[in-house]
Formats: structure tokens, sequence, C-alpha cells
């Protein structure tokens, strides 16, 4: 029992070594610009969502799923607030965009699996197994009202089969079976027409000399205190010129949103160090610079 005692406590000391020599990282909420520029467009309207016509399509399927769109896009639309919401039966106002979209496809198929379990004669019996499968296609695009220029067009494919029953009469509605890909598509939506907020996490090196200065400017950043850990870092390179030092101090000003002084910093670290983790950074850096300026041209539209 000693002995498994001691295994016991050596791996807890395992465990408690291991957390505490891993990289500190924090996550920040980031503000991007929605993926397609609307050109500052003030309004808009959902225009009826069409469905497809031909024998593949039960048309009492795809009207389920028609309903569910409209009501879900034109609530998320209302709930935002960004923009104004003209009725899509509005004959007086006319918006700045229309949302044209339609089911340019929407097939069910039931399929049917044959089941063999030997019974307890050592004789074979035979029994079915059923799915149902459902496919379908939104085509979608932005329309200028005025100039009634098609601004972005778009498609969203959605597949998706059902758990087997033993009775088709318990296969579930083809729109039961899709209601989370057309949630899925009303997100698409939202994040393509709408600024949107993501969580980006951020990973800081750790330290190989053991300089307590070092450890003091990681505990703020544990902590959540990032801008005096910044200048704690910065303090650190300055007196040592430690690329970890440097790395962090550039990493956290990204953070913060100090844009050009965290590319300048990493910039100089690349030349000084030659390091590729300089340059991965710097890469991100720069990429975060150009969606801060897509965000502010789109802000300058509105």
């Amino acid at each position: 029992m000693k002995f498994f005692k001691r295994i016991s406590i050596l791996a807890l000391i395992g465990v408690a070594l291991a957390l505490t020599s891993c990289a500190t990282s924090f996550s920040r909420e980031v503000l991007r610009a929605a993926d397609v520029d609307l050109k500052g467009a003030k309004s808009i309207t959902v225009s009826a969502i069409t469905v497809p016509g031909g024998k593949s399509t039960n048309k009492a399927d795809v009207l389920d799923a028609v309903n569910y769109l409209q009501d879900e896009l034109e609530d998320r639309l209302y709930g935002s607030g960004y923009f104004q919401i003209v009725d899509k039966r509005d004959r007086r106002n006319v918006p700045d965009v229309y949302f044209d979209s339609g089911f340019s496809t929407f097939t069910t198929t039931d399929n049917r699996r044959e089941v063999k379990v030997k019974n307890d004669d050592d004789e074979y019996e035979y029994y079915y197994m059923y799915s149902r499968q459902v496919k379908a296609s939104i085509d979608y695009k932005y329309v200028d009202s005025s100039s009634n220029r098609v601004i972005a067009s778009k498609s969203y494919s959605i597949s998706r089969t059902s758990s087997e029953v033993e009775d088709p009469h318990d296969l579930p509605s083809a729109f039961s079976i899709v209601k989370g890909d057309l949630d899925s598509f009303v997100k698409k939506v939202m994040k393509e027409i709408e600024p949107y907020i993501e969580t980006k996490t951020y990973t800081l090196l750790k330290d190989k000399s053991k300089n307590p200065e070092f450890k003091i400017a990681d505990d703020y950043a544990k902590k959540g205190f990032l801008e005096e850990s910044m200048k704690a870092f910065s303090e650190v390179f300055e007196k040592t010129q430690q690329f970890e030092a440097g790395y962090n101090a550039a990493i956290i000003m990204e953070a913060l949103g100090y844009l050009d002084e965290a590319e300048e910093s990493m910039n100089n670290l690349y030349v000084v160090f030659g390091d590729k983790k300089a340059l991965n950074a710097l890469k991100d850096i720069r990429s975060e610079k150009a969606k801060a300026a897509k965000l502010e041209k789109q802000a300058q539209h509105e």
C-alpha cells in the first residue's frame, strides 16, 4: 500500500509541475468586420424565400424549412438592431439592400438496410432498419436596390441523415433533420453582413533564464493585468535583451490593440534574432492590422 501511495503522490507532483510549467495563455474578444461589405447599407429586406420545383421535392417538407428560415433571419436582424428592417410586403419603402434567397434543391430519401441476426436456434433472422437522408442547397445573394447590382452571390449546401429506426413511421421529419443546419446558415449570414465578436487566444513564451522579474511580468498576464505585464516584459527586455521577454511584450501589445507598436517590436526582434517564432507572430500582427483596417473602412461607410 505504501508503494502505491508513493506512486500516487509522485503522479500528483508530476501533474502539478506540468501545470506550473505550461506557457501562459489568455484570450481577448476582438471585433471583426462583416465578411461582406454592403457599402454602408442602413436598411435591408429579407425577400420571400423561394422553393424548388420538380417531383423530387416534397412541398410540405421544404415549406417547413422555408418558413423557419424566413422567421429566423428576420428575427435575428430585428434583434441585432444593426439594420433597419423593411418588411418584404412593404411597397412604399425601398431598402438599401435586398437579401434574395431560395432552395435550389431539397430532396428527401428514405433508405432501408437489411440486418441479419443469429437466434438461439443458430438460425438467421432478418429485419430492416430505416433512415432518412435530406439534401438541400440554398442559393442567396445581396442586391443593391439602387443599381440592382449583385454585391455578393453565394450558396450553402446541406446533407444530413437521421439515426436508424426499426419502424419507418418513427422517422423524423425532413425539417427536424436539417434544423441545426438552417441555424448554422443563419449564423453564417449574420457574420457576413454585421460586425461580429471573435475570441482570440494569445500564448506567451516561457522563461529559460528563471529571471524573477520575468516571473512578475508573467504573473501580471496570468491575472489579466495586461498593461502592467506589457510594461514589465518591456523593462526585462531593455535590461537583458532576452528574446522571450521582447516577444511577450510585443504579443501583449497586439492583444491590447497597439498594432503599430507590436509590428515594429516584433519586426526588430526578427531582424536581430532571426527566430521563426517572431516571424510567425509578425505575420499574425500584420493580418490583424489588415482586419482592423477593414473594420475601420466599413465603419466609415456607416
